[in-house]
């Protein structure tokens, strides 16, 4: 009986389990021979849009289209997954008729914008879906405001590639575009905060191009009142194109990379400052080590001893799972206790014009779970992930999953955050509390000494207050509030380091590309009003815009302001002026460069062609005498080509020319100068090809070529060209500033013996170069010792003879980092002993030790 059961329980079982495998082939099978246009009968269909690439930009618009056969009254959600952000629109889409939503999707470092899912929701119902991947499109993308548009894109000028064309009925998309066209109709339609937010936009480093002639704004533009085609406003620029606009649309300014900006959890090394505004207390390595040394010794020889000494070994299965228990609940109470008392927290850059102020703000939501957030009217949320979520000091960042509900009247934020842990996010609009808190006055120059007044009209003091024309900088303090100060900056002097005013804000910051960066903890970073974090992270993120030549730019620190959303934290405010004309010719720090958005190639990273590309336009003060400058590129520049009479003309530049050439006249467009520099790609494509100079005695008069003449310089051939490289390696690293120490009292006669000496120098954005006079014979040894191993030096020596040429060359030889060059001198003459950095960043104190013996001397 029993087998019985058993034997139809099995046929049972095959039988249901043959029914199944019947059923899904069925499903299958239908599924094949669905008809072809069974698709056509869906109830609405979306489409996704890419209108630019990634490339120097922090966010990307695109089109989200959805076009329905029915009514709907529903949801239109947008995810993408690379910064965890999802959108959610409220839409109604009549019968038979489409609507169109335009969203700036923030980017990645290297993936661009990753993937999009959109999803239209009718109810608990799935109307329609559809996805993009990142793809290559045309790098530039222009708004039209109050005029026609001629397409879907148009010819840039000069002539690099296409422009994407976005009708823009929302203003909030602004940070997405690179340029604007308007009429001045287009203009006067704008609401006045509508107004206000384009001028912000533009003073914080974007592009209006104005279909009319020069001057057609004049009365509704701050600052704007000249009859040039080309006028700067703030970090920004104003190009009057003409009517016929559609032919003269200049390329968008790279003003923005999106590496820095990151929604992400709050225990990012690059948020220092602001888990300690908002109370998270993380124990250090130190603690932690502590901490488990202890428990090893409790749960190691100690417990053997007790244990072994009542013979009881056996226990040990209790206690011990017993024991790691108590710490871990030790260890979770005592970070409860630790981490008691937190609050939210901001760091915020808020760059000030005359009609407004545009914050850009991270904030740190301490406490876990869904937490929403409510943004004032207009505010974006502008963050992005890493490369795969994987930052460069080598740890990874866990991206805060976040939902966005954009409306007219406000943003709201929903941040799912784990327990114990916390949220950051980069959101940017405008702060109508702040406009013109911080103004720049008096501006005018007394040789190439540009002086001027910082007045700060806020409600409260301004701390750590510094003044730059480019990284030039220098600093002011304190002002009161109501009070102002006067500064004096030499716009002749030579640039300093990146970052280097962290110094005098008395801030030690680590810059390393695969260690990491950030802040060394001081009471400066506790207590100081000065977010260094944020501003490293701000002034990379504008690539160039931020404290550029060609403008003054002032920066003052306060605790004092509240955040979006009344919360603690740090808040800078920075004031920009473009520089007066000066009595004599143009200088170099006057000059404006504005970095140019080139499509589809040269992304940071991108190694892969033969050579790489770049376009800058120059624009210097209206009625300048540009007659002493001149261009100048290292060796491994291919060719340099000049817009002129709307075609490129290369400069007739070959292997023989010097390291700078003048700048032909008719080059000049008005004010503005257009350059393209094609370079070999086995450089690193973030470093400096051009720039400008004054002229020298040692400036080439080379020309231009004829149209459609070109001739390419051999740079394979460049490290036998001993006038630019040495037998050894290169002479020259980078943009690096030359100061050069005398050493004639240490002079080798015939009748010495011998010199030593001990000289100290401090490299910071600099090289030192020491000359001595030597003799044939002569025995020279040289060491360059880092002083501090904390410091970010790599000590780098090179030997030049009387010619000029390098003829000695050492990276490690003295170890340690440390370098030493032992040889043998073979032709009298003054001989220069450069003390360098290995790499353009490097910086800290070094000690040379110089030693030269005479043989046979006695």
């Amino acid at each position: 009986m029993d087998m019985a059961k058993h034997c139809g329980a099995l046929r049972l079982g095959r039988f249901l389990a043959l029914g199944l495998a019947l059923s899904l082939m069925t499903l299958m099978f239908s599924s094949v021979i669905a008809p072809a246009g069974a698709q056509d009968d869906a109830v609405a269909v979306i489409e996704l849009e890419q209108l630019r690439t990634s490339g120097g930009a922090d966010m990307v618009p695109v089109r989200v289209l959805v076009e329905s056969r029915r009514a709907v009254d529903g949801v239109l959600e947008v995810s993408a997954r690379e910064s965890n952000l999802t959108w959610q629109f409220p839409i109604a889409v009549a019968a038979n008729t489409e609507v169109q939503q335009l969203i700036g999707v923030p980017t990645g470092s290297f993936d661009g914008i990753g993937r999009l899912d959109a999803t239209l929701f009718s109810g608990n119902d799935e109307l329609a879906e559809a996805r993009l991947d990142d793809r290559e499109a045309n790098a530039n993308a222009i708004g039209l405001l109050g005029v026609e548009s001629p397409g879907e894109e148009v010819n840039l000028n000069p002539d690099i590639g296409l422009a994407s064309v976005v009708e823009l009925n929302d203003l909030r998309l602004l940070p997405a575009l690179d340029s604007v066209v308007v009429s001045p109709a287009g203009f006067r339609s704008l609401t006045p905060e509508e107004q206000d937010l384009l001028v912000s936009w533009i003073w914080s480093g974007h592009q209006l191009l104005v279909a009319d002639d020069p001057g057609s704004l004049d009365g509704l533009l701050p600052n704007v009142a000249t009859s040039a085609e080309t006028e700067l406003l703030g970090a920004g620029v104003v190009r009057y194109v003409g009517r016929n606009w559609d032919d003269n649309v200049s390329p968008g300014i790279s003003v923005a990379i999106s590496v820095t900006d990151q929604l992400q959890g709050a225990f990012d090394p690059s948020n220092p400052e602001l888990l300690s505004d908002a109370g998270f207390r993380v124990a250090g390595i130190g603690v932690l080590a502590l901490v488990l040394l202890v428990y090893l010794i409790i749960v190691g020889p100690l417990l053997f001893g007790i244990l072994n000494k009542r013979k009881n070994l056996t226990v040990a299965w209790l206690v011990i799972p017993a024991l790691a228990a108590l710490f871990s609940v030790g260890l979770f109470a005592g970070s409860r206790i630790s981490n008691s008392g937190r609050q939210d927290a901001h760091a915020a850059i808020v760059e000030v014009n005359p009609v407004s102020a545009l914050r850009s703000e991270a904030f740190l939501v301490s406490r876990s779970g869904d937490r929403g957030v409510e943004l004032p009217e207009g505010y974006e949320v502008v963050s992005s992930s890493l490369v795969d979520g994987f930052n460069f000091g080598g740890q990874f960042i866990t991206n805060v999953p976040t939902t966005v509900r954009p409306s007219r009247t406000t943003t709201e934020l929903e941040l799912q955050i784990d327990s114990g842990s916390g949220g950051v996010a980069y959101v940017r609009g405008t702060d109508e509390g702040l406009t013109d808190t911080l103004r720049l006055s008096d501006l005018r120059f007394d040789g190439s000494m540009l002086i001027g007044t910082v007045e700060n009209e806020s409600s409260e003091r301004l701390e750590g207050v510094a003044v730059f024309v480019g990284d030039r900088d220098t600093h002011l303090n304190t002002i009161e509030a109501g009070q102002s100060a006067t500064f004096t900056i030499d716009v002749a002097a030579r640039e300093g380091r990146f970052g280097s005013e962290l110094r005098d804000w008395n801030i030690e910051f680590r810059n390393e590309f695969f260690g990491g960066g950030g802040p060394e903890p001081s009471e400066e970073l506790e207590d100081g009003p000065v977010n260094g974090s944020r501003w490293v992270l701000w002034r990379a993120s504008k690539q160039g815009a931020a404290v550029p030549d060609g403008l003054v730019t002032a920066v003052g620190w306060s605790r004092e302001f509240d955040g979006t959303r009344d919360n603690e934290g740090r808040t800078a405010l920075i004031a920009r002026a473009a520089l007066p004309q000066s009595d004599g010719p143009v200088l170099p720090g006057q000059l404006r460069e504005f970095r140019m958005s080139v499509p589809s190639v040269n992304r940071f990273g991108d190694f892969g062609g033969d050579d790489f590309t770049e376009v800058i336009q120059l624009v210097h003060p209206v009625g300048g005498d540009v007659s002493e400058l001149a261009l100048t590129f290292p060796q491994d520049v291919q060719e340099v080509d000049l817009w002129v009479d709307g075609e490129w003309r290369q400069i007739a530049a070959d292997n023989d020319t010097g390291p700078s050439v003048d700048i032909p006249t008719e080059a000049w467009e008005g004010n503005v100068l257009t350059a393209r520099y094609t370079a070999s790609n086995f450089v690193d494509p973030t470093r400096r090809f051009a720039g400008v100079v004054s002229r020298t005695d040692g400036t080439d008069d080379v020309g231009l070529l004829p149209p459609g003449e070109s001739a390419e310089r051999d740079v394979n051939d460049q490290f036998e060209d001993e006038r630019f490289f040495g037998p050894e390696g290169p002479a020259v690293l980078g943009s690096q500033v030359e100061i050069v120490h005398s050493l004639t009292d240490a002079t080798v006669t015939s009748e010495s013996q011998g010199f030593s000496s001990v000289e100290e120098g401090f490299i910071e954005g600099t090289y030192d170069e020491w000359t001595i006079e030597l003799g044939a014979g002569d025995r020279l040894e040289v060491e360059m010792l880092r002083l501090d191993n904390r410091d970010d030096l790599d000590p780098y020596l090179i030997i030049l003879g009387p010619d000029g040429r390098q003829v000695a060359s050492d990276d490690d030889g003295a170890g340690n980092l440390n370098s030493r060059i032992d040889m043998t001198i073979e032709e009298t003459g003054m001989y220069t002993i450069e003390a360098r950095p290995l790499s353009d960043f490097g910086f800290g104190g070094y000690e040379l030790l110089i030693d030269i013996d005479r043989p046979g001397q006695g």
